[in-house]
């Protein structure tokens, strides 16, 4: 996960994201990773799709604390989509 946990943080650096919400969001990557039992590099987009159903279902979750509709078709291509922030 380094590599990619690396490419993300430069992602969300020259996106403006502030260095708090940043370890955040690398934090619930690594929770979701968890939640897998595997590596991030293996998981796809219906990996992601499912871990948000899970985490609306049992962290009773609003839709609008993951913006999961704030995601550019483009970015769901991305290596790590729907792992980026939204912006």
């Amino acid at each position: 996960m380094d590599a990619l946990r690396e490419q993300m943080m430069k992602d969300l650096q020259l996106k403006g994201i502030t260095p708090r919400t940043q370890k955040k969001y690398l934090r619930e990557v690594s929770i979701m990773a968890k939640y897998f039992d595997k590596p991030l590099e293996e998981l796809g987009e219906k990996d992601v799709k499912d871990y948000l159903v899970h985490m609306l279902e049992t962290r009773k979750l609003s839709r609008g604390t993951y913006r999961g509709d704030r995601v550019s078709p483009r970015q769901q291509d991305e290596p790590g989509a729907g792992l980026q922030s939204p912006r």
